[in-house]
């Protein structure tokens, strides 16, 4: 059955990328739209009323909300893979960041983390942790920065990711 599921998927992302060129940063129909959590308070300040859900990123169907990782973090926007080999969220940093800002402090927690892409328009940082490739993805979105983290177990997830990536952005 998990075979027949990542058959599934994979042939899901592939007709799905061939449409990315022609819809760029737009959803495939059918697929999820997952935006940033919500939050009570961003400072300290009294007329600070919160923020969150100006980012959003999509995702093909057959991912799943991933409720452990919801109670860990205590807030939602994780999404999986049944199997758990392919995971993404979706974050924004507070109003006043760059993308630039991001990819240091983000650099400053993994020390070991690569630029894959390394442009005004978008950061990739990779880096592995006990097995697992992770990934960072930041683009500019309105007032704030939208950021996306991946964990992928399966390699044959990869092309999966990549196609999620262009639809990271500022809903909409």
């Amino acid at each position: 059955m998990r075979r027949r599921q990542i058959r599934k998927i994979a042939w899901c992302i592939g007709w799905t990328m061939a449409g990315l060129s022609l819809i760029a940063a737009a959803a495939p129909p059918g697929w999820k739209t997952i935006t940033s959590p919500k939050r009570l308070t961003r400072t300290a300040a009294l007329s600070d009323h919160g923020g969150g859900g100006q980012c959003q990123i999509a995702v093909p169907p057959a991912l799943i909300v991933d409720a452990e990782a919801d109670k860990t973090v205590g807030q939602a926007g994780h999404m999986k893979t049944p199997d758990g080999n392919l995971s993404v969220s979706v974050q924004e940093y507070p109003p006043g960041e760059t993308v630039a800002r991001a990819r240091d402090v983000a650099m400053m927690f993994n020390k070991d983390a690569k630029p894959k892409e390394n442009s005004p328009e978008r950061v990739w940082l990779t880096y592995t942790r006990a097995g697992w490739e992770h990934w960072d993805i930041f683009v500019p979105g309105d007032a704030v920065v939208c950021a996306a983290h991946f964990a992928i177990k399966d390699a044959r997830l990869e092309d999966a990711a990549i196609s999620i990536i262009p639809t990271l952005g500022p809903t909409k």
